[in-house]
């Protein structure tokens, strides 16, 4: 958890792997709802952060390519490449990526949005460099392997939440809710 971008503390005696999609609206949800979620189990979960496009451009184990996630793959790097340069400013980007224009609906971000941001958060160059890192495609792989460990019946959504060796693809209504998914499906303890 020291070496993974995570919401709560890398210390946190219960560690969730979060999987999720920057073009997922299910996930955008999700994301709103991890600070309070951490706050409620007085900091006993955190959250790893584990970017699985939902794209076959870098996940083998995506059956067929949707329009609604072309560019997962490179907004993901983007994200990464962030978080690897500048590990205080990718609360900021992740927060972005996930925030509302305007309006009341959420839209992913464009990829030119995406690397303004970034460049804006990190600088030119920091940013370039980063993005050609050989850790951030490890990272994304890492995750994407993560992602197909849990594939069952070729049914593979996100957001995804893994603990130990249950996951559950997660679709709260709210916190409350979320904490008793995170309770009774994973059997997340916070004493």
């Amino acid at each position: 958890p020291h070496q993974a971008p995570l919401v709560g503390s890398p210390d946190a005696r219960n560690i969730v792997y979060l999987l999720f999609d920057y073009k997922c609206p299910h996930c955008q949800q999700i994301h709103l709802m991890l600070n309070e979620v951490v706050r409620r189990f007085d900091d006993t979960v955190a959250f790893v952060l584990c970017p699985s496009p939902l794209d076959r451009t870098c996940n083998p184990y995506i059956a067929a390519d949707a329009d609604a996630y072309k560019d997962s793959c490179e907004l993901t790097k983007i994200a990464l490449a962030v978080w690897f340069i500048d590990r205080d400013q990718f609360p900021a980007f992740e927060s972005w990526m996930f925030s509302f224009e305007s309006g009341d609906r959420w839209l992913p971000r464009s990829l030119d949005d995406a690397k303004s941001k970034a460049v804006e958060l990190v600088g030119s160059e920091a940013f370039a460099a980063a993005l050609s890192d050989p850790r951030v495609e490890q990272y994304l792989q890492t995750s994407v392997q993560i992602y197909g460990r849990t594939v069952q019946e070729g049914k593979g959504g996100v957001p995804r939440m893994v603990f130990g060796n249950r996951w559950v693809v997660p679709q709260p209504y709210d916190t409350d809710d979320l904490v008793s998914i995170l309770k009774e499906s994973l059997l997340v303890e916070n004493n």
